[in-house]
């Protein structure tokens, strides 16, 4: 998809208003959310129009993010937490934070998996990251449920900005969740090999890292 306002050039995100496709030159962060230029300019105008009693100009219709009919509920903490106890993510998915809940429970998975095959130290340190995942999704769970009591749609607000961050990396998590599968059948199979050569797969995921930085 091509910016609405420069057709050479790749869109990576989408204004919240009127829909437009944007390239990072056209996009606009207004808390975190992307606008176009000519619905800020139309925002301006709108508030300035209502200082001055004169006719409101014609304003694409906006909602909060992800808003229905109905306002986003309160949520309940120690709810929030109960959940997240029960399962990695169900704490942000009672809080209505779908993107936030995949990515806890792909991270904790890549965390326990890893864990699970490599030998020591390594299996020390992944061990010691997911008890400090887990936990740390405890206390997101107990924050965001607070604050959905003082701001219900900042929740909304924020996944709506992971969404766009997994949009523009699309092949993370399923290469993550090959990755996985690969190294789950490596060990199953042939589990000396991976023992005795799982440095090799963290100089590979490094370089692979590297040159995805460096393009």
């Amino acid at each position: 998809m091509s910016c609405y306002y420069h057709p050479d050039h790749p869109a990576t995100a989408a204004c919240l208003a009127c829909g437009h496709a944007l390239c990072p030159a056209c996009d606009h962060r207004i808390r975190g959310v992307p606008y176009c230029q000519d619905c800020i300019v139309a925002g301006i105008d709108l508030l300035r129009s209502r200082s001055w009693h004169v006719p409101a100009p014609s304003f694409p219709p906006q909602h909060p993010i992800g808003s229905t009919d109905r306002p986003p509920r309160a949520c309940r903490p120690w709810l929030a937490v109960i959940c997240a106890i029960l399962f990695p993510g169900l704490g942000a998915l009672y809080n209505g934070q779908h993107i936030k809940a995949l990515l806890q429970f792909v991270t904790m998975l890549a965390l326990f998996t890893m864990a699970d095959l490599l030998s020591s130290p390594l299996d020390n340190i992944f061990g010691l990251s997911l008890i400090a995942c887990y936990l740390l999704t405890l206390f997101d769970s107990y924050r965001s449920a607070w604050q959905s009591r003082i701001d219900p749609y900042s929740l909304r607000e924020e996944d709506h900005r992971l969404r766009e961050r997994v949009r523009q990396n699309p092949h993370t998590i399923g290469f993550l969740l090959i990755s996985l599968g690969f190294l789950a059948l490596l060990e199953q199979f042939v589990p000396s090999l991976l023992h005795q050569f799982w440095p090799l797969l963290l100089i590979a995921a490094g370089s692979a890292w590297y040159y995805r930085t460096k393009r």
